[in-house]
């Protein structure tokens, strides 16, 4: 504590720029080895004296990287210099500042202060930084102003009433202008996340959906499911999901192509964040379409059933539910190649795995022995589910004691079919 409060007098009395840079440098070296220093720094009223060196910043009047590279550092990982740095007025200080160099760096700063749920309401509230933001975007001469730009966008959207405001200051024709262009190199593949992440966050309130479909926004993320960035590809499907949740008429547009529906099961085969936003974007499809047969024709065509049922298995119960759904749609439709592709999966073992899970909820429950009851109107999987009949026998026994009149109705079913 007592170093602290030294370099904190330091940084507060000296008018040696050699001093202020060395204590700075002694802060930094602290605080990389270790993060809790950021607090106690506070306590020795440390916030004071950087806000007073940031003040002086734009006069160039202190060493400005090593200023800002330590103020980063504490603010990185320590919500309580994010708000301090919010509360007194700071993110105006960095965004003004003169020096270009200097100015990206603050930019880095401004992010981070704004993963911070408090900072990001007093910012929206106060207008500034969100004026900044759409100035940033139009700004084609700094390629990272468009890109910060955005990143300051896709934080400020962090609620339903935020992305009310966003929308109606009109930032959808900025961000689809960010768009037009394909992310093939690191500069415009930041920007292209960036966009499409507040796109995301924008399509998450119902009554923006078809406004953003409307305004393009479904066929610029599809376009982008094909760069070669997978950043960018896991964006696009996450903004391609969320306008698709209850819209028939976006579900038949991202649907509507089979090189599109092949690129979306394509990316699921990639494995890790890929292959699950893909595969619920599949269920959504399937869900939502106006016509699930037709949807759920050229799911199959591209060999999609597989994910669904990998979805199964994500230890998600939102998504574990979003792929019974899907299944369940697919299995009703009682068609022969539907079923044949379901063959081809392991999905009874793994209907038996899931079912012995205690801790999914009576809906989700309720939806798998749903499935189990389509799957036991087809030879091959009645079959399957016969041969565990003693396994199920005892999952069932255990479900009953839930006391679940839908349950118990499903279970009651399943017996009858299963003991013919």
């Amino acid at each position: 504590m007592g170093v602290l409060l030294g370099i904190a007098e330091i940084l507060h009395s000296s008018s040696s720029d050699e001093a202020i840079a060395m204590a700075l440098k002694c802060l930094s070296a602290i605080l990389e080895s270790y993060a809790p220093v950021g607090s106690l720094f506070i306590e020795s009223k440390g916030d004071e004296v950087i806000i007073k060196l940031l003040q002086r910043l734009n006069k160039m009047e202190v060493n400005g990287e090593e200023l800002l590279e330590t103020t980063h550092a504490l603010v990185e990982n320590n919500d309580q210099w994010k708000i301090a740095l919010c509360k007194q007025g700071c993110v105006r200080m960095l965004l003004e500042l003169g020096d270009e160099d200097l100015l990206q760096k603050a930019a880095d700063i401004v992010v981070l202060i704004l993963s911070e749920d408090s900072s990001v309401e007093v910012l929206m509230k106060e207008g500034y930084l969100l004026q900044v933001a759409k100035q940033w975007m139009q700004n084609s001469e700094r390629g990272y102003q468009q890109a910060n730009g955005a990143l300051f966008v896709a934080n400020l959207a962090r609620n339903d009433a935020n992305c009310k405001v966003l929308i109606e200051s009109e930032v959808v024709p900025l961000l689809t202008y960010l768009l037009q262009k394909d992310p093939l190199d690191d500069f415009f593949i930041r920007i292209s996340q960036s966009a499409l992440s507040v796109l995301r966050n924008l399509a998450i309130p119902a009554e923006n959906k078809r406004l953003l479909h409307g305004a393009g926004v479904t066929d610029l993320a599809l376009k982008h499911l094909h760069t070669p960035s997978p950043v960018v590809q896991f964006k696009a499907l996450g903004v391609l999901r969320l306008l698709a949740d209850k819209q028939a008429e976006i579900c038949d547009t991202v649907s509507g192509s089979l090189k599109d529906l092949r690129q979306i099961c394509y990316l699921c085969s990639l494995g890790s964040h890929l292959e699950s936003e893909g595969s619920r974007l599949l269920a959504t499809l399937i869900k939502h379409s106006k016509d699930p047969g037709s949807t759920c024709n050229i799911v199959c065509e591209c060999d999609g059933t597989k994910w669904l049922v990998n979805l199964l298995q994500s230890g998600h119960a939102v998504m574990i539910n979003e792929g019974i759904l899907a299944l369940v749609i697919i299995a009703s439709q009682k068609n022969k190649d539907f079923v044949g592709k379901l063959r081809e999966t392991d999905l009874v073992e793994v209907i038996l795995k899931l079912s012995g899970k205690e801790e999914l909820s009576a809906e989700v429950m309720c939806n798998l022995l749903t499935l189990l009851l389509h799957l036991l109107q087809e030879d091959f999987f009645r079959q399957c589910i016969v041969e565990k009949a003693t396994s199920l026998n005892i999952t069932f026994d255990r479900l009953e004691k839930i006391n679940n009149a839908a349950i118990t109705e499903r279970i009651s079913q399943l017996r009858k079919i299963i003991q013919k």
